[in-house]
């Protein structure tokens, strides 16, 4: 378990001093279902880097969207991401009222699989994980988006925003 705590740690930069680009996205325009993927994700990054993986934060969350059975597949995911990345991350700290350009990514990879689109999921993956990281968090995150969209939690379309501009196009 130490070994995947100093593996994140390593894999994921934290940026809370950078001030914000014009085009970049800001937490409060953002919809509920992308609100609830951003905290899920930080979340899991902030219990990591304090050791404290086994925190009920995330279980808490989880069950209060009624997504408690999606769980296993987004840690999961989270744990491939963190033990596959081909660079840092960049996740930036729980109140930081920033989106930044990776933490997009992710919305994106749900969005395609809340679309079925498999193959847009994982090269979406394949940008910023290794090949079998890319397998393993392409299976639990199309698993994850599919539950959240059961969940009626659905995110919406990439042009939503205009930073939306991103991997896919």
């Amino acid at each position: 378990m130490d070994l995947l705590k100093d593996r994140a740690v390593e894999s994921v930069k934290l940026d809370e001093d950078v001030d914000p680009l014009p085009s970049e996205i800001m937490v409060e325009s953002l919809p509920v279902p992308e609100r609830f993927v951003l905290w899920a994700v930080r979340r899991w990054v902030d219990d990591v880097r304090q050791g404290t993986r086994d925190s009920p934060h995330l279980a808490d969350g989880f069950a209060a969207a009624q997504l408690s059975d999606a769980l296993p597949d987004f840690l999961i995911m989270m744990d491939a991401i963190a033990g596959g990345v081909r660079r840092p991350l960049e996740v930036r700290c729980l109140p930081c009222n920033r989106v930044s350009p990776d933490e997009a990514i992710l919305f994106d990879v749900v969005r395609c699989g809340q679309a079925h689109d498999c193959p847009s999921l994982f090269r979406l993956f394949s940008v910023v994980l290794k090949p079998t990281a890319t397998r393993v968090a392409g299976i639990r995150g199309y698993a994850f988006a599919v539950a959240m969209a059961g969940a009626n939690f659905p995110l919406m379309p990439a042009a939503w925003h205009p930073a939306a501009e991103r991997v896919l196009h």
